[in-house]
Parts: C-alpha cells; structure tokens; sequence
C-alpha cells in the first residue's frame, strides 16, 4: 500500500463546523482484498483507535481541535503500517470573545444607563445569529436576546457591581463570556448638594437636625455644630 496522506474538508474550519479527516492510500493491484485499518492522531495522541473506516468527523469543532494531524494505516495482521506526513488543522474563531462596555461612564442615580456586549463576527459568517445575556455579581440581569444592549432607564445605587456577558450561537454550541467591569453608581449630585446647604444652614443657627422625610416639617435635635468661620 502507498504512504497516507492526510487530508480535511473544508479546508477552512470555523468553530462549530463539521469536519472531516480522511486517510488516503491504495493497496496494489494484487492485494486490493487487503483489508486495513485506520487510525488518527493529533499532537501525537489518539483521538481515534483503529477501524476498518479511512474517516474521522469531528463535530461542531472547537478551537481545541486545533492541532497537527496525522493518521497511520495497518494491515489486520499487523504486518505493515504506515503514517502519513502531519497535516496542521486550525480552527478559527467564529466570533471574537466579547468585551463589555458601558456608557456614560460616570453614572448618577437616576441616570439611564447603557451596558454593550461587543464581539465580531467571521467576515465568512457574518449571517450567524447570535445571542447575549448579561450578568450582575454572577446573577443574570437579562436572560438570552438577539439585542446586545442592556439598559437601566434610571439607576438606582443597587445597580452597582460586577457586570459580565455572555454570547452564545442559536444552535449552542459555541459561547463565550466577556471580561468583568464594575459599575459603581453614584448618588444624585443635586440631592447632595441639597443635603450640605441644609446641614450648613441649620448648623448655622447651632443646631443639629435630622435629616427631614419632608422638608414641611423639621424636628431639631440638641447637639453641637462643627465650628464655622465667622463673617468679617
């Protein structure tokens, strides 16, 4: 029998297609009943043992299938093998792995808030449908959509925490999750403002107040002010 060669379709893999190996060889005129069997190997290791078929499928393929290839041919009598020359197999990235972004990038209460899950298609797959989910502190916040936006119409302190995003193919078999950004929001600035001019200005007449549930009715407390400069 000839020398395998190795050999794939298609010839370019993206992750989640099919592919096939096939170990190609003749037995000479004489010993076309011969019978052989086949196996295949990648980066030296077995991914599949002996058979009499000359093919191996691979899947819904992932990056991890990467890797040289070879296959060896062997009589049943184990009198004659022969392995193929290696053949390397890439698997290319169907999407890229998403990152998360947000935006405004100083948030306030009651402020919208925008969070993106950013990826990009294989040129080759641009039709694929893709589907994202975002998390909060481990905790989904929005379960699978064809949308890669997550939007808070007004924030509130609770939406602080650690966000992240998943993207994953309709059919499931190829997801990515994204890096993690924290998102801290931040208190009104106004009611702030509001609450130092109140304090200030009650402090001013040497008196310490609570702060109010509603600013028609004031309850003052005994205590001391902090020391404020004098006028001149």
């Amino acid at each position: 029998m000839t020398t395998p060669k190795i050999q794939t379709n298609p010839s370019f893999i993206r992750e989640s297609d099919d592919v096939t190996l096939t170990c190609v060889t003749k037995c000479s005129a004489l010993r076309e009943g011969t019978e052989l069997h086949f196996s295949f190997y990648r980066n030296g290791r077995t991914v599949r043992g002996l058979n009499v078929s000359d093919t191996y499928r691979v899947r819904s393929s992932q990056l991890e299938d990467s890797g040289n290839y070879t296959c060896e041919v062997r009589t049943v009598s184990d009198t004659v093998r022969k392995i193929s020359d290696e053949l390397y197999i890439q698997i290319r990235d169907l999407f890229s792995r998403p990152k998360i972004q947000t935006g405004p990038y100083s948030i306030h209460e009651g402020d919208a808030m925008i969070v993106t899950c950013h990826t990009r298609l294989n040129p080759l797959r641009a039709g694929t449908e893709l589907h994202y989910t975002f998390y909060r502190d481990g905790r989904t916040v929005r379960g699978y959509n064809v949308s890669d936006t997550y939007r808070v119409r007004s924030s509130q302190l609770e939406d602080s925490g650690n966000y992240t995003c998943e993207v994953r193919t309709t059919s499931d078999t190829v997801k990515k999750n994204s890096n993690t950004l924290h998102i801290q929001i931040q208190g009104d600035p106004e009611i702030l403002t509001l609450e130092l001019l109140f304090k200030v200005t009650l402090c001013s007449k040497q008196q310490v107040y609570h702060r109010p549930t509603s600013y028609t009715h004031l309850r003052p407390v005994p205590g001391q002010c902090p020391l404020l400069p004098k006028a001149k």
